[in-house]
C-alpha cells in the first residue's frame, strides 16, 4: 500500500527559505507555512493600482496641497483664547518683481507716521521707501553697513537696522528728506557677541512700542529670539533676555528669516524661508495660526523662492518680501483687490504683471509724474514672480 506524503510545514516563509536556500536547520512545524499552497496576489494588484490612481487623480487636482495645509493646520495650531490675526484668512492680492532692486532684497517694514514701507537690501546696503502698492518713492544709501537683513519702524523717523555678520542692531533716523546714513552717526549701537557664526546670525527685526522694546530673530545654530530693553530709549544700561519658549520645536521652523511684532493682537509673525510658512506666535509660546508661503497655499500659483521679510499696515494688509527682488502683498479674503501697477526709483521701463497670472510682462507707459517726498521722477515698475 503507497504511503501518503505531504510536504512539510515550516514556521514562516522566512525559515522555509533559509531552510531550501541556505540549508539552515530549521525544523518543519505542523499547520504552519506550506510551500506548495497558492498565493493569490490578484486582490492585492487590485489595491495597489487603485491606491495609485487615487494618488495620481489627488495630484492631478492639487487635492494633496490642500489636504496637507488643512493637516498641519490642525496639527500644529493651539488653542489661543486671545486676539489673533488669522493668517489662514488671507490670500494673495498682489506679486510683483521689482526691477528697481538687483538682488538681496532681505527686509521690510511699515511706518504708520508716513503710511509707507521701507525695505532693505543686504548687498548692496540700502533702504527703499515704497508706498503700498508698491512703488518706489527714493532710495536711501547706507555708507559703511554691511550684511544689513533687517529694518523695523520704531517711532517718529527712528527706525532699527540689523547686520547678520557682524551681529549688530543700529538706530537710525530716516526723515522725509534722508537719502545718506553714514554708520558712524548712528543714533545708537549695540553689538552681540555670537560667537563667531558669520552667517547663521541676525535675520528679522520687529518693536514693541507698549513694552518699548526690539525682537531680534537669529537665523539658525541655534534659532533664537532676543529681547533687548533700553536701546531704543538711549538708556544707560541695556537687558538682553532669550526666548526659548517662543520658539518651540514643535513649530517645524527650520529656520528664521524674518519677524513682524502686531501690536493690535501682540502676537510675533516669524518667517521661515526653509519651511515655506509664516506662523503667528503669542507671546506665551503658542503657535495661533500660520500662512504656507509654497504653491496652492493662500491662492500662490508658485512658491515663494527664499521669503526674508513680513510686515503688516494699519489696515491688516501683510506683505513679504523675497529674494532676490520679489514683493507680495496678502490681503484678508474678500478684500484682495489688485493693487496698481509699480514705478521703480530710476527711469526706464515699466513692466509689470499682476499677481497669478502667467510669467509674461507687459509694458506701461514711462514714469508718472514726480514722486511727492523728493520731487525726483519716479521710475519703472515691478514685474511678478516666475
Amino acid at each position: 500500500m503507497p504511503i501518503a506524503f505531504s510536504p512539510p510545514t515550516y514556521p514562516s516563509r522566512v525559515g522555509w527559505i533559509l531552510h531550501k536556500y541556505f540549508n539552515f536547520p530549521v525544523p518543519p512545524v505542523a499547520g504552519r507555512f506550506n510551500p506548495r499552497r497558492k498565493i493569490y496576489l490578484r486582490p492585492l494588484v487590485f489595491c495597489l493600482l487603485a491606491f495609485t490612481l487615487m494618488v495620481v487623480f489627488f495630484v492631478a487636482i492639487d487635492a494633496d496641497d490642500l489636504m496637507y495645509h488643512h493637516v498641519r493646520s490642525i496639527i500644529h495650531n493651539e488653542r489661543h483664547t486671545g486676539n489673533s490675526i488669522r493668517l489662514d484668512d488671507y490670500v494673495l492680492a498682489a506679486a510683483y518683481r521689482l526691477p528697481y532692486v538687483a538682488l538681496n532684497l532681505s527686509g521690510i517694514t511699515f511706518s504708520p507716521q508716513s503710511r509707507t514701507l521701507f525695505a532693505i537690501t543686504n548687498n548692496p546696503p540700502k533702504v527703499y521707501n515704497l508706498d503700498p502698492a508698491g512703488n518706489c518713492l527714493r532710495e536711501v544709501a547706507l555708507i559703511g553697513f554691511e550684511d544689513t537683513e533687517g529694518i523695523s519702524y520704531i517711532d517718529g523717523y527712528r527706525f532699527a537696522i540689523i547686520e547678520e555678520r557682524n551681529h549688530t542692531i543700529a538706530i537710525v533716523e530716516i526723515d522725509d528728506h534722508t537719502t545718506v546714513i553714514d554708520r558712524s552717526k548712528v543714533i545708537n549701537f549695540l553689538k552681540v557677541d555670537m560667537k563667531g557664526r558669520d552667517n547663521k546670525g541676525f535675520e528679522g527685526v520687529a518693536f514693541d512700542e507698549a513694552m518699548q522694546c526690539i525682537y531680534v530673530v537669529n537665523e539658525k545654530i541655534p534659532r533664537q529670539l532676543l529681547t533687548i530693553e533700553g536701546l531704543s530709549a538711549r538708556a544707560m544700561t541695556l537687558q538682553i533676555a532669550l526666548n526659548p519658549d517662543l520658539i518651540p520645536r514643535r513649530f517645524f521652523l527650520k529656520d528664521l528669516s524674518g519677524l513682524h511684532f502686531d501690536p493690535a493682537t501682540r502676537n510675533l509673525l516669524l518667517v521661515s524661508d526653509e519651511s515655506k510658512m509664516i506662523s503667528e506666535v503669542s507671546l506665551d509660546g503658542k503657535r495661533v495660526s500660520f500662512m504656507g508661503l509654497e504653491k496652492g497655499s493662500a491662492g500662490l500659483a508658485h512658491d515663494i523662492p527664499q521669503a526674508e521679510g513680513v510686515a503688516m499696515d494699519d489696515v491688516g494688509n501683510i506683505y513679504v518680501v523675497s529674494e532676490p527682488n520679489f514683493f507680495y502683498r496678502f490681503a484678508r479674503k474678500g478684500e484682495a483687490a489688485p493693487g496698481p501697477p509699480i514705478r521703480s526709483c530710476q527711469s526706464g521701463d515699466t513692466s509689470t504683471v499682476p499677481a497669478a497670472s502667467p510669467p509674461e510682462q507687459t509694458v506701461l507707459p514711462n514714469p508718472m509724474p514726480s514722486s511727492p517726498l523728493t520731487g525726483a521722477s519716479a521710475p519703472r515698475q515691478k514685474a511678478p514672480f516666475v
